[in-house]
């Protein structure tokens, strides 16, 4: 079932579904301003699990973030449940495509359920909406994706001048504790070490080999991030540069808010495909990301995809988060040279913009 035209009326209390990896919610935060700039009487909620719900929480104009605890088991999942039950939702935007959230769409009882198209849509999560997204191409970037639950709606963006609502959280004394320098006083790269699927991962030798590149070409300090699965490939590279002054870590020792405030004030972003990139990408910091198992076309940080690096090799992408026996060749091919040239070139296009 389509439902017909949307009425002013139905804007007055949207629910938006998407629980899970900080790339797709980062990515999904450029609908909350638009929506609220074309219907400010708006009120925007969030459903979202642990892991993505301190980003979610940054953004001003969400009104309410719930979390779902899917870590307390069927307890959490029929207390959500019984919340979104009470909620008087006008619309729900599920933008997660997958069983549950289909269940917590249906369970939001709005009469407008927008979902991804059947096609495209997991875990037969069609079942549970009354209104599709047209069918965009598999190798379209997600965040085109949700860009056509904006036009669904009737709100009216441009989709050049995209706004994550993020910026105004980062504050440079966040940091204080952590860095011996002030950090919006002295230019610098961050490097981000790692990500949640081994196969996206660098070998340490390319980030060794990148870091001496780096540092001979004087571009400033290199801060080193990342969670703490990376601290002995920080530690590693601290002791092969001789504790460096230029090379710093902060792998493992800052919470989100503070690592998107490292990410904002520096000058370029060295990322695999994870959070980290898209994080730079919401505060408008260029991003050069290293592709092996994952598309470039459909995931590269938006705004910088043509900074985006992959080896070519005809097995990627495979999406597989464990390598299939090759030892993780298509990170293994890509060069410390070609990832230093990209660098320099994203240095040379963006100039650093303070928002």
């Amino acid at each position: 079932m389509q439902p017909n035209i949307i009425k002013r009326a139905d804007y007055k209390n949207i629910l938006i579904v998407l629980l899970g990896a900080l790339g797709d919610v980062a990515r999904g935060m450029s609908l909350v301003s638009p929506i609220k700039k074309n219907f400010p009487e708006a009120r925007i909620n969030w459903l979202v699990e642990p892991k993505s719900a301190d980003l979610v929480k940054l953004h001003p104009q969400i009104d309410c973030v719930k979390v779902f605890r899917r870590d307390l088991g069927l307890t959490a999942f029929f207390e959500t449940i019984h919340w979104l039950a009470r909620q008087n939702f006008s619309i729900t935007l599920d933008l997660q495509r997958h069983f549950k959230s289909g269940i917590f769409s249906l369970a939001s009882r709005a009469p407008l359920r927008l979902s991804f198209p059947r096609s495209q849509s997991k875990e037969f999560n069609w079942l549970f909406n009354n209104r599709e997204i047209p069918e965009l191409p598999d190798n379209a970037p997600k965040i085109e994706s949700y860009f056509l639950f904006l036009k669904e709606l009737g709100v009216n963006f441009d989709p050049k001048q995209v706004d994550f609502g993020v910026s105004a959280s980062c504050d440079p004394q966040l940091l204080s504790a952590l860095l011996d320098w002030k950090i919006d006083d002295e230019p610098y790269l961050t490097i981000c070490l790692g990500s949640t699927w081994a196969t996206k991962d660098w070998p340490l030798g390319g980030w060794s080999a990148l870091v001496k590149k780096l540092l001979d070409m004087k571009l400033g300090k290199i801060v080193l991030i990342g969670d703490k699965k990376q601290i002995t490939t920080a530690e590693a590279l601290l002791s092969a540069f001789g504790r460096n002054k230029e090379l710093y870590s902060v792998v493992g020792k800052t919470d989100l808010k503070q690592l998107l405030t490292v990410i904002k004030y520096s000058r370029c972003l060295i990322s695999p495909d994870s959070g980290p990139g898209h994080l730079a990408a919401m505060v408008r910091v260029p991003v050069v990301s290293l592709f092996g198992p994952t598309s470039i076309e459909r995931t590269a940080p938006y705004g910088f995809e043509k900074f985006a690096i992959k080896a070519e090799i005809a097995c990627a992408p495979c999406y597989r988060r464990i390598c299939p026996g090759l030892d993780n060749l298509c990170m293994r091919l890509i060069a410390p040279e070609k990832v230093a040239q990209k660098v320099s070139e994203a240095l040379s296009s963006f100039s650093k913009i303070v928002i």
